[in-house]
């Protein structure tokens, strides 16, 4: 809903009910990011009490993830980042997402790869999640660096990572080395495995 919301604001077609809506959905996806900066499959709606507190954190720049969830992924992580950067016009998006670009800085794998990382999954679907790894710290290459947003520190920003740039050279070598490849010479044997483009994941479609 929030992906479709996103899109009727960039064609300019949303009604004063489409904005709330979308607002309320992206203050209820913050709300369910999780300690570790990541999100998990249950984020709970918000009322409104708790939806004007949550906003008064975010416009203050005091924000920091405090949900506490074992079930965390980097697969739903993505998706999480993705609404809220569509939602970037209607809520103040750079805290949450350089909190999750912060857990990812901190789990990245020798190879470059980030797995789905959930507790009982932490060797499974590198190849799409190292996609997912990627996309948060591009978001948060934008945030810290582009002129649009300058001026927008705040108070509970994570620091920078000294070495972001490296971890994206690595994690794009190992996309390099992974997509395509013969299916003989891969590693994964599960029946998931990417049939065009040979990447591990639960198909090719999960990939993208």
């Amino acid at each position: 809903i929030v992906f479709f919301l996103n899109r009727l604001s960039e064609g300019g077609s949303q009604l004063e009910d489409d904005r709330k809506l979308q607002r309320a959905l992206a203050l209820q996806i913050v709300a369910g990011q999780c300690q570790d900066g990541r999100w998990g499959y249950v984020n709970p709606p918000l009322n409104k009490v708790e939806e004007q507190h949550l906003m008064a954190q975010l416009e203050a720049k005091t924000y920091k993830p405090t949900n506490f969830n074992k079930m965390t992924s980097n697969s739903m992580t993505q998706f999480g980042l993705l609404a809220l950067w569509g939602s970037r016009k209607n809520i103040p998006v750079r805290q949450p997402i350089l909190h999750a670009a912060a857990r990812f800085h901190s789990t990245q794998y020798p190879s470059g790869a980030w797995s789905y990382g959930r507790p009982d999954m932490t060797h499974f679907g590198q190849d799409a999640n190292t996609a997912a790894g990627l996309l948060a710290l591009a978001m948060e290459k934008v945030l810290r660096e582009d002129k649009d947003f300058q001026g927008l520190r705040g108070a509970t920003d994570p620091p920078a990572s000294a070495g972001a740039d490296d971890q994206c050279d690595k994690a794009f070598a190992h996309l390099g080395r992974v997509i395509g490849r013969p299916r003989a010479e891969s590693p994964h044997t599960h029946a998931e495995t990417g049939n065009i483009i040979k990447a591990d994941a639960y198909g090719d479609y999960y990939f993208l």
